[in-house]
């Protein structure tokens, strides 16, 4: 399995594309929504983390199942904050939908304010792919794409797929 469920920056095509190394074009975002949790403001940052809570929703996007170059791109951008959460999703008219999380560590991001995505785009969008221009430009190698390659397919070996 290499869908994933994106709630914060990423929903961005532009951002996704440049993350993932798949054209802007190619990619393809389905509205999805998470039950049991909440999305918040990761405090004192700009892009958002989620957290259990009961009787809570978030609106978010589902990706396809990816090439294993792009998950892993995936797993690589968000690996020192989030660790893999096997979740299902709804999208659509399609439920149950399997798909992976970027769950904060325990600890890692406290929460801060309620985080708006439109909000988001409009203040900061520009700015956030200036910064991802390089990685658009060039495959992560070495450890730490090693680590994010081990990472995915641990998890991957754990659902017993």
């Amino acid at each position: 399995m290499r869908r994933f469920f994106l709630y914060g920056t990423l929903m961005d095509p532009d951002v996704f594309a440049a993350v993932s190394g798949l054209e802007s074009s190619a990619t393809v975002l389905t509205p999805a929504r998470l039950d049991g949790y909440e999305r918040r403001a990761a405090k004192d940052r700009l892009f958002p983390m989620v957290r259990r809570r009961a009787g809570a929703a978030i609106d978010g996007r589902l990706t396809g199942d990816l090439p294993e170059a792009a998950a892993v791109r995936l797993v690589w951008y968000e690996r020192a904050l989030y660790g893999l959460t096997d979740v299902t999703v709804s999208a659509g008219t399609t439920s149950d939908v399997r798909a992976w999380l970027f769950d904060p560590y325990p600890g890692a991001l406290p929460p801060g304010e309620a985080w708006d995505f439109e909000a988001w785009v409009g203040e900061h969008k520009a700015a956030t792919l200036a910064r991802l221009a390089p990685l658009a430009r060039r495959a992560p190698r070495g450890p730490e794409i090693a680590t994010a390659e081990t990472m995915l397919r641990r998890a991957i070996s754990e659902l017993d797929l």
